[in-house]
């Protein structure tokens, strides 16, 4: 049996699985929909362009996040190499920050921004 066919057989496999645990009713349909009730939810949000949409908020979020923190983390990096008492200071406390998992600055951030729309 060919690489493709297993592969295929495999996903066939996760979508019964799924369509099974779906008709057993653990959750609420809200909670875990069926494979077919995601399928048309899939397409119908790219035909009205709504997943689109949300790409394309998603994205702008990003590139301006990752290019304040790239300001913000240039400029401090040059400042903390510049200044002997930058670096005695505030390098400790930034080696520190940067050994916290990123799953931990979701609680902050939540806290810090809010749920943004």
């Amino acid at each position: 049996m060919g690489r493709a066919i297993r592969i295929l057989l495999f996903y066939i496999f996760l979508l019964v699985i799924w369509e099974v645990i779906f008709r057993l009713h653990l959750w609420p349909e809200f909670l875990f929909p069926s494979p077919l009730d995601v399928l048309k939810t899939l397409v119908s949000g790219f035909y009205d362009k709504s997943f689109l949409i949300g790409i394309g908020i998603s994205m702008k979020r990003i590139i301006l996040g990752f290019g304040f923190s790239l300001v913000v983390g240039v400029l401090l990096g040059f400042l903390i190499g510049s200044f002997k008492i930058l670096d005695e200071t505030i390098g400790p406390l930034l080696l520190g920050l940067r050994t916290l998992p990123s799953i931990c600055w979701l609680p902050l951030g939540l806290l810090w921004f809010g749920m943004m729309a």
